[in-house]
């Protein structure tokens, strides 16, 4: 992991182990805590203050107001109850239509089905540079297999809400995947799931927002360069009780 990571909950832990490397500044709680396993290694300076306490606070709060507000929109006239997008298989949604805003609110969205180096399903999202499309799903949310999800039109990650709103089921990310957009997942009313990522080719490009991520099988998290810059800058991971943040491209 490239780039800096912050621990916003009372009592949150940093535990890295297998492989797993974290090569950047950690900003925490004061009641925060760190562990190293087996072969993990982690680099840079630790900083933790009363100040740092404030701001992370506010930050978790933000967070939980996006995900709820997120979650109360009326889905789009017509769009699906839930994905499920198999190998060889694609869909495409344009928001063109619909004023610049498309939301969904699905029971569950799982893409898959390809294996070794085989074709899994692909998902395009068009729409013009600031418009929106918003995912609200309740139940399990699973991409691996190789599938993709890509954004055409001028649609930038931070324009793709993928907002997990449910407490169980199947949470992962992997299998050579590819992923776009930010995925938000504040649960407000029930236990809080644990986002796994694993695969050393599996891609992530934007922002990562759980209670808890799991890097598995050697995977990297590294934040995508600026077009404007031609290094990558530090960036913040924010892992807490409620809320991890990771603005990334794990691959």
């Amino acid at each position: 992991m490239d780039g800096n990571i912050a621990l916003a909950g009372v009592y949150s832990t940093l535990t890295v182990s297998g492989h797993t490397s974290i090569n950047g500044d950690r900003y925490e709680q004061t009641t925060s805590t760190e562990s190293i396993k087996s072969t993990g290694t982690i680099t840079g300076s630790r900083f933790s203050s009363g100040t740092i306490n404030s701001d992370l606070n506010g930050g978790v709060a933000s967070l939980k107001n996006v995900s709820m507000m997120a979650a109360g929109l009326t889905a789009t006239a017509g769009s699906p109850t839930s994905l499920n997008i198999g190998r060889n298989q694609s869909r495409i949604f344009d928001n063109t239509p619909f004023g610049g805003k498309y939301v969904m609110n699905l029971s569950s969205f799982v893409m898959g089905g390809g294996t070794n180096g085989g074709s899994g399903g692909t998902l395009t999202l068009n729409g013009a540079a600031s418009s929106a499309f918003v995912l609200n799903i309740s139940g399990a949310f699973s991409l691996g297999g190789n599938a993709k999800i890509l954004l055409t039109g001028g649609l930038t990650v931070s324009d793709v809400l993928f907002n997990i709103t449910g407490s169980n089921s199947t949470f992962t990310i992997g299998g050579d995947a590819l992923f776009n957009g930010t995925l938000l997942a504040y649960n407000s009313s029930g236990a809080q799931r644990t986002l796994q990522i694993t695969g050393h080719n599996t891609q992530i490009n934007g922002e990562l927002l759980a209670c808890k991520i799991s890097l598995q099988s050697g995977a990297h998290v590294k934040k995508p360069k600026e077009k404007s810059k031609e290094k990558d800058d530090d960036d913040v991971v924010v892992a807490s009780n409620s809320l991890l943040r990771a603005r990334t491209s794990a691959k």
